[in-house]
């Protein structure tokens, strides 16, 4: 699952990544523009601060479609050594997201 959403004018340039369902406890972990949030060692979501700065532009309110070049650019942001471990999101049948291999 991916739903993405983006809301300028409440919270600036960040674009929001929801991975999957709410689950407790979790764990938040910022690096940089990124924050990922964590069931256990699980990605249910991300935040990325002025995403612009990875060539995500154009975004209007509401849910987000990205297109593939999109999710590469986001995929980069991720691979960084920023949030250990490494992921990346998939466009598959459905989109989701992936532990990338190392």
């Amino acid at each position: 699952m991916l739903i993405t959403s983006y809301n300028r004018r409440a919270f600036g340039d960040t674009l929001i990544a929801i991975l999957g369902p709410d689950q407790q406890p979790q764990t938040v972990s910022q690096q940089g523009d990124v924050v990922g949030i964590f069931a256990g060692d699980t990605a249910i979501g991300f935040n990325f601060h002025h995403v612009a700065q990875w060539g995500v532009t154009g975004l209007t309110d509401g849910q987000v479609f990205l297109s593939e070049s999109q999710i590469a650019s986001l995929n980069a942001a991720l691979a960084r050594p920023v949030l250990p471990p490494s992921w990346r999101l998939t466009p598959r049948r459905s989109w989701s997201l992936v532990r990338c291999s190392s």
